[in-house]
């Protein structure tokens, strides 16, 4: 029987692979090594094969289209939606294949070796302002909102996982280190610290750092600490 879609879960070593004919039946449930997906989709005809977005869905969607099937890149939210049961290997695949098959799907451009290299951790320019890349970090706030009621939610944890996580990491040092000291900086955060709890603080303080990073990147310019201070003084 033809194998029509086929949908990947991505690993390590280890990837699940769920296909369906073109009668929606499931005709292919396995799972492969790293070493055997490029031989295993070299003996297939032509097929649409949906993945999760990642940096390494990127690697594996270019050798699939050079082999002449068509890859589609989902949004790992999207996915979400379609998984039946509990979450694991097998039960992801059978969601990724049929996530892909949605019409009203939205996909993931995939990218060349040279688009992803620039985007390793980007230009701050391609940010319009701190705020966005904080957003695209997903160091602000997910929305819940309907009626004209804004309701607000944890961060959106969008975005670059490892790199939000060095940021947050980053931060908590300097949360735990700013009550013994007297700069500006940590006097902020002492008085954040004693409104809110200190996760809440780590994170405010780690969408400040980003913002910061963005400003001092597109204007080209060194840390001052003491930036403003001066002006402010005169006023």
């Amino acid at each position: 029987m033809k194998i029509m879609r086929i949908g990947i879960d991505l690993a390590k070593n280890v990837f699940q692979i769920h296909g369906v004919d073109a009668h929606e039946h499931p005709v292919c449930r396995r799972q492969l090594r790293r070493h055997q997906l490029l031989a295993f989709f070299q003996k297939l005809e032509p097929c649409l094969i949906g993945m999760e977005a990642c940096a390494g869905a990127h690697h594996w969607a270019r050798q699939l289209q050079a082999m002449g099937h068509t890859v589609r890149l989902i949004a790992p939210q999207f996915v979400k939606a379609y998984v039946k049961g509990n979450k694991n290997d097998a039960n992801d695949a059978e969601a990724i294949c049929e996530a892909v098959s949605r019409p009203g799907m939205r996909f993931v451009p995939i990218k060349t070796i040279e688009q992803q290299d620039l985007q390793a951790f980007g230009n701050a320019k391609d940010f319009k302002r701190g705020r966005d890349l904080a957003a695209w970090l997903g160091l602000v706030p997910a929305q819940h909102s309907s009626g004209r009621k804004d309701r607000l939610l944890g961060i959106s944890k969008r975005g670059n996982t490892y790199l939000r996580t060095l940021v947050i990491h980053g931060a908590r040092a300097v949360v735990r280190a700013a009550a013994t000291q007297t700069d500006r900086l940590s006097c902020w955060i002492q008085s954040l610290c004693a409104r809110r709890n200190n996760n809440i603080a780590a994170v405010a303080l780690a969408n400040k750092t980003v913002r910061l990073v963005w400003a001092l990147m597109t204007r080209e310019a060194d840390y001052d600490p003491d930036y403003g201070q001066a002006a402010n003084t005169v006023a």
